[in-house]
């Protein structure tokens, strides 16, 4: 149907992009056959960028099997802009990793807004075969998940993923939900794990 009605016409515009020119058009045949992956701000580019936050894990941990969602409190908070969380095996003995979301908590048990957050860095993800890039991790859904990379290659553990807050954060914890379905279909789900936080990064082996 149409868009556009008789008269004036508002547009609400929801812009990722800060700093950009953009223009509003409309088409007189729809672009149906193009993917312009590199123009989304949800397509994760971070499979470029093997790094890891500077310095020594805060905290260490083994989740217990199933889907339900693990609330994790640190013995003190840790304060920085990157907050990583490290698989280092899985419950089903694979060399896969998956999350389906994270959330990060500030020391009054609160979660900590996600709008500034972005992917600093993976350790590998499956774009090839599904649709399972890092960016599925922090984007608030439980539906879908982050997997690592297992079509044209399986790297073996450990596996990370680097969030970049957007700024310095009072980190106390972080909730981690892992891959939803049947035990046998939710492969990757986190057994032992290490976190990281810190405002530096360097690059990975």
């Amino acid at each position: 149907g149409p868009w556009l009605r008789t008269g004036c016409n508002d547009f609400i515009v929801l812009d990722y992009q800060d700093g950009t020119h953009a223009t509003l058009a409309g088409l007189g045949k729809p672009i149906l056959d193009q993917l312009r992956l590199e123009l989304d701000p949800f397509h994760s580019k971070a499979e470029l960028k093997r790094l890891r936050i500077a310095g020594d894990p805060n905290h260490q941990g083994t989740f217990p099997p199933g889907g339900e969602a693990q609330r994790v409190e640190f013995a003190k908070p840790a304060r920085g802009r990157y907050f990583a969380l490290e698989a280092l095996d899985a419950h089903d003995g694979g060399k896969s990793a998956s999350i389906a979301d994270l959330s990060i908590l500030r020391p009054d048990g609160t979660a900590l807004g996600s709008q500034l957050w972005t992917v600093a860095s993976v350790s590998s993800e499956e774009t090839t075969q599904e649709a399972a890039g890092a960016v599925n991790a922090i984007d608030g859904q439980i539906s879908n998940y982050w997997m690592t990379e297992w079509k044209c290659s399986q790297p073996p553990h450990p596996h990370w993923l680097v969030i970049d807050l957007g700024r310095e954060e009072e980190i106390a914890g972080f909730v981690y939900v892992p891959r939803q379905g049947a035990e046998a279909e939710a492969t990757g789900r986190i057994r032992s794990y290490q976190t990281r936080v810190g405002s530096a990064l360097v690059q990975a082996p």
